[in-house]
């Protein structure tokens, strides 16, 4: 079981963001992820923070652990952008970087009310499932130097955007099967939102956890499943519970202000615990 953390940048300042990171990578948390969300009025707070330049600023001060965006919003960015953004993150953290990838929020929800900013109009699930699906597909077209040509996406072969090396792995944020499946079939994990579950009556959540399993045709598949940091749990929120429904990673939220503390001796007991 892997367990990471996933920071909040919503009136959070930079330096203590960093702190919990270095927190992370010196004790037994094996990934920092953060959040795509320019605006943070729609949860009530007055900043937030690029999720690139955030992590560029992680990889520079961390050593040991993995990083990425979860997840980065399709309709955020050009694959090309997020291509281009991924290779310099990969530049600093050789080897460390993920690339978390997701198919943004529905007309009419919380987090759909940041399109407008970007002149941006959400469109049905189905059309953002398919711009998800080309977007998997054409990053790794452009790391192998290839052209791609979709229904929604077109980049030419020259295009001239990564540096030499793999790419990161790709992990899809899901809430339903139907994008479950996109991971399953193009991507090299998912995440799957579960934080306003109890993972104890979570039956939803693992029927999903048994189903992307299946679709993966048991080839090496990353599942993890999303909720918050429990502080006041030994090792930060449910683990039995998780390992015994084939959750092999799970990605604890956590919010300013930071318990830098909690966070260093939560690390600590993963470690011993070989977590």
């Amino acid at each position: 079981m892997k367990t990471d953390l996933v920071l909040s940048p919503f009136n959070a300042a930079v330096p203590d963001l960093l702190d919990v990171a270095r927190a992370a990578d010196v004790g037994g948390f094996d990934s920092v992820w953060v959040y795509d969300h320019f605006s943070a009025t729609m949860v009530s707070k007055q900043w937030s923070h690029h999720p690139f330049t955030l992590l560029g600023a992680i990889a520079a001060v961390t050593e040991r652990i993995h990083l990425g965006c979860l997840v980065a919003n399709v309709y955020n960015r050009h694959p090309v952008q997020t291509a281009s953004a991924l290779s310099t993150l990969s530049s600093l953290a050789p080897g460390r970087v993920w690339c978390g990838l997701g198919a943004g929020a529905g007309n009419g929800t919380r987090f759909g009310a940041e399109y407008p900013l970007i002149g941006a109009v959400p469109e049905p699930v189905a059309s953002r499932r398919l711009l998800l699906r080309e977007t998997i597909e054409c990053i790794g077209a452009i790391w192998r130097g290839e052209c791609f040509e979709g229904i929604r996406i077109n980049v030419a072969e020259s295009a001239g955007i990564t540096m030499p090396g793999p790419p990161p792995p790709i992990v899809v944020g899901a809430s339903t099967m139907a994008t479950a499946l996109i991971a399953a079939e193009h991507a090299d994990g998912v995440n799957l939102q579960a934080w306003h579950q109890k993972l104890v009556e979570g039956d939803d959540v693992f029927r999903l956890v048994r189903e992307v399993r299946a679709a993966a045709g048991g080839r090496p598949f990353d599942v993890a499943v999303n909720c918050d940091l429990d502080l006041r749990h030994p090792l930060g929120g449910d683990v039995e519970t998780l390992i015994a429904n084939d959750v092999n990673r799970r990605t604890l939220a956590i919010r300013a202000p930071f318990d830098i503390h909690n966070v260093v001796e939560i690390g600590s007991r993963l470690s011993e615990a070989g977590l």
